[in-house]
């Protein structure tokens, strides 16, 4: 299901109200995601990028510094994070989420990019960060909710033995 969201073409994929992309401009995306599921999602973006249907991606993830680096050194990806390790090997700029919330203009960072798109990260993302997008952010949940929410859900549906599973693409609101 995940290969087809990523099959679009950039033709497809439009938005219904471009106000800030003259008719040749590509997206600038930002990416927030953490695991093997989010992978997948960031892979496609890729290749949209690769595909030139996409101008730019940043990511942003989760990590932990070892005690040896310090705040300023590059995430140490001792606990396996894959999510840095494809952003080295496709020289995809990444930001350090926990470094990322104690700065108050964190959306700064992030000008000149359009949308974002959330998997599994895990994080609550501050209103002022999400209104920063004129597209706004959109979450993918893999699964057909409201079946399984929450932060297991494809783990649920083997538990137990679904016999039909899906992804869900839903648009982050602010918190009021």
């Amino acid at each position: 299901m995940i290969d087809k969201i990523f099959k679009l073409g950039h033709r497809q994929f439009g938005l219904a109200n471009r106000r800030t992309l003259s008719h040749n401009s590509k997206l600038n995306v930002v990416f927030f995601g953490t695991d093997l599921f989010s992978l997948k999602i960031l892979t496609g973006l890729n290749q949209l990028y690769k595909d030139h249907i996409l101008d730019q991606i940043n990511v942003v993830t989760s990590a932990s510094r070892s005690k040896k680096s310090g705040k300023n050194q590059d995430l140490t990806n001792f606990r396996g994070n894959q999510i840095i390790d494809f952003c080295r090997q496709n020289q995809i700029k990444y930001f350090n989420w926990n470094d990322m919330k104690e700065e108050k203009s964190n959306e700064k960072l992030f000008e000149g990019f359009h949308v974002g798109i959330v998997a599994s990260f895990g994080h609550l993302i501050p209103s002022n960060l999400i209104l920063s997008f004129p597209y706004g952010i959109v979450n993918v949940h893999p699964s057909v909710l409201p079946k399984w929410r929450g932060a297991a859900p494809l783990i649920y549906s083997v538990l137990f033995d679904d016999k039909e599973v899906g992804v869900s693409l839903m648009k982050i609101m602010p918190k009021q």
